[in-house]
């Protein structure tokens, strides 16, 4: 009967307890299973050895077995049926439990000769042991990748986390083994780093599971084929999207299943992700593995690290976010867990990001006084200060059109509408405006005059459009489709303008309705040379900022607000 005393309670463990419980038992059934795949290997190699002693080779030669049959496996089972044969219960029962597994092995064999043919292969499989390749920390999930228990498998982390060798290496070669007919392509943003980086980690992966007779492999054209099914693996780099819908098959028998995305954050957005997935996905696959891995990006706001969470919230995905303290040490080696060591004492926050995979921020972040909260339109009406302003675009950068509001006393700047739009020509974009800056009825219903159009007050303080003055041309366009648009004043150099709103007690933007405002504030970063030095502020995804100074150009200018 237990011991009370040593019983210990149920607990709700925190993360870094339950991360430490996970690292320890990973590591001792990683061991354990590695220490019996050892033991069983060098049983198999001594009981296939020949009998040295002359005395056992004569005996099993009277038995009428040739000299290549005289093994340390034969004199055992002689051994065990003349021990069973003088009465011995135990040795009959080990014989019987022997003669059946040989018997079961004996039907696998015959099975899996059968599938062989049946695909048009000579002999069966090869031996697949993942349980020494495959960390403990990864169980759980090689098992749901195996049982196709999610249909995307996402790897984000930190450096030596084996993400990458799991998801993006093994998994994809042992279910094609498993699967005679799925093929599948991997992906990088760059094509002419392929070779070096996924395709290599794929052949190596090929070669630590044994089954390089079962595939070969060429870089100039880059793929992996496996011969005896005519399985492939295609590479592609997204240099160009297009090049991803050049994915054919040489058999109508085949489908590509599986999809592999390396330095999955590096790609440009998730609109050129679903682009690609349109037409990797386009077939009649019975089964599909997405599997995406990159590193943590320092940035919580970055694309990549959002997707993660949400297709996590939303249970599409699984998530793995093991780091190397999750790893058995001998699969990373000494060296390696030094360097880790070093970053952190030197910094820390460098060493969460790289080797834990926190997402610490941004260094260099010029706006830290940014925060996400609802701005209702009531708040705007209440408000004593509000003025719009206007970002020129057209092309390659976008048109911005904001509601900004600032509050005196709190020194709190607010962001509560946005418009943004690229290829949209002026009057389009006005209608959009006039849209947001429209009165309205008691029930909250935009008024509208008899033609349909939105019923506005131009003359109103807070319906004033304040925009950049090097267009004039613009800035007369839009006053003569009815808009009070005005320049905003120059004299105040944009490196002060920049320095005032950094200066702010809060900046609370309206994230739902302004998505782009809060993406290029959040994100906004100073230049810094290597050393860390201030070098000035970039003129680069900073439409919505420059449309704040303008809004506030008045504010930015008066010297009594500090």
């Amino acid at each position: 009967m237990p011991n009370p005393e040593n019983i210990e309670p149920h607990k709700i463990r925190t993360a870094s307890e339950a991360r430490e419980k996970g690292r320890a038992g990973g590591l001792r059934s990683g061991a354990r299973r590695r220490e019996l795949a050892s033991l069983r290997k060098a049983a198999r190699v001594v009981l296939s050895m020949d009998v040295v002693s002359p005395e056992a080779r004569e005996n099993l030669a009277t038995l009428g077995l040739d000299p290549d049959e005289r093994t340390n496996a034969a004199l055992v089972t002689a051994r065990m049926v003349m021990a069973a044969a003088g009465g011995d219960v135990k040795a009959y029962e080990a014989l019987s439990r022997n003669m059946g597994a040989l018997d079961d092995a004996e039907a696998a064999e015959e099975a899996e000769r059968a599938a062989g043919a049946a695909s048009g292969r000579e002999g069966g499989l090869p031996l697949i042991d993942t349980a020494s390749l495959v960390p403990g920390c990864y169980a759980d999930a090689w098992r749901d990748i195996m049982e196709h228990g999610h249909s995307e498998y996402i790897g984000e982390s930190g450096r030596g986390s084996l993400k990458s060798t799991v998801l993006l290496s093994l998994a994809p070669v042992v279910l094609m083994l498993k699967d005679p007919r799925l093929c599948g392509v991997a992906f990088r943003r760059v094509g002419n780093t392929l070779r070096d980086s996924i395709f290599a980690s794929l052949v190596s992966a090929i070669r630590r599971l044994g089954a390089e007779s079962e595939f070969e492999w060429t870089s100039s054209p880059m793929r992996i084929l496996r011969p005896s099914t005519g399985q492939t693996i295609m590479f592609r780099g997204l240099d160009d999207e297009d090049k991803a819908k050049s994915l054919t098959l040489d058999s109508p028998d085949l489908y590509i299943g599986f999809a592999c995305w390396e330095e999955f954050d590096q790609i440009k957005g998730e609109r050129s992700v679903r682009r690609v997935e349109q037409t990797v996905k386009r077939g009649a696959a019975p089964r599909f593995w997405t599997f995406r891995a990159f590193n943590t990006p320092a940035d919580p706001e970055h694309w990549a690290h959002l997707y993660a969470q949400r297709m996590e919230e939303s249970g599409d995905a699984l998530v793995l976010r093991s780091t190397y303290l999750d790893v058995p040490p001998e699969f990373l080696g000494e060296e390696f867990f030094k360097d880790a060591e070093r970053l952190k004492s030197v910094s820390e926050e460098a060493y969460r990001n790289e080797y834990l995979g926190e997402p610490v921020g941004l260094t260099g972040r010029v706006f830290n006084n940014v925060e996400a909260a609802e701005v209702a339109p009531e708040d705007v009406a209440a408000m004593k200060w509000v003025r719009r302003g206007i970002d020129w675009g057209f092309a390659n950068d976008p048109f911005v059109w904001l509601t900004v509001g600032y509050d005196r006393k709190t020194a709190t700047l607010y962001i509560a509408d946005e418009v943004f739009s690229t290829g949209v020509l002026d009057a389009d974009n006005v209608r959009a405006v006039k849209e947001r800056m429209a009165e309205h009825d008691e029930s909250g219903a935009v008024l509208r005059l008899p033609d349909g159009s939105p019923a506005f007050e131009r003359r109103k303080p807070e319906n004033e459009c304040r925009a950049d003055a090097a267009a004039p041309k613009d800035i007369a366009t839009w006053r003569s489709l009815g808009i009070e648009c005005v320049p905003a004043s120059k004299r105040v150099p944009v490196a002060d303008g920049i320095r005032w709103l950094a200066k702010r007690r809060r900046i609370v933007i309206d994230r739902r309705r302004c998505p782009l405002a809060y993406q290029e504030f959040a994100r906004y970063r100073a230049l810094e040379d290597d050393e860390g030095r201030f070098l000035g502020f970039p003129d680069k995804d900073n439409h919505t900022i420059d449309a704040v100074r303008y809004a506030a150009f008045d504010l930015i200018s008066d010297p009594d607000i500090a």
